[in-house]
């Protein structure tokens, strides 16, 4: 059994870059779906009770908030293209207590999603 990197790209089946409006919009449509899945309807209901309560005194913790989620999410998503284990896989391969066959942090963060 042989072992292939699906991440390689080969020179032969790559695409030129679009050079027209239209076509870049051709491109652009798994980048849009990405980054609305950034923004879920918990982090829409999260940020207006927070400004509802607090007013814009707190503002600058939804602007930085929002600055951190997109970071980490495109380092989750460098180091599961570079490595090849999911985020998950590479969370729980850290060291620390287990619970099962999980890691403890992992199981707690879940636990405290749920609640």
């Amino acid at each position: 059994m042989t072992s292939t990197d699906p991440y390689q790209q080969l020179a032969q089946t790559q695409l030129a870059p679009p050079t027209t409006w239209r076509g870049t919009l051709k491109h652009l449509g798994p980048g849009f779906i990405l980054s609305a899945s950034i923004v879920g309807s918990g982090e829409l209901i999260a940020t207006t009770h927070l400004g509802a309560t607090a007013g814009f005194v707190v503002l600058w913790v939804i602007l930085v908030s929002c600055f951190v989620k997109v970071a980490v999410q495109l380092e989750f998503g460098k180091q599961a293209i570079l490595t090849g284990p999911t985020t998950m896989e590479s969370l729980n391969a850290l060291p620390g207590p287990r619970l099962g066959n999980n890691r403890y942090s992992i199981c707690r963060r879940l636990r405290s999603t749920m609640v």
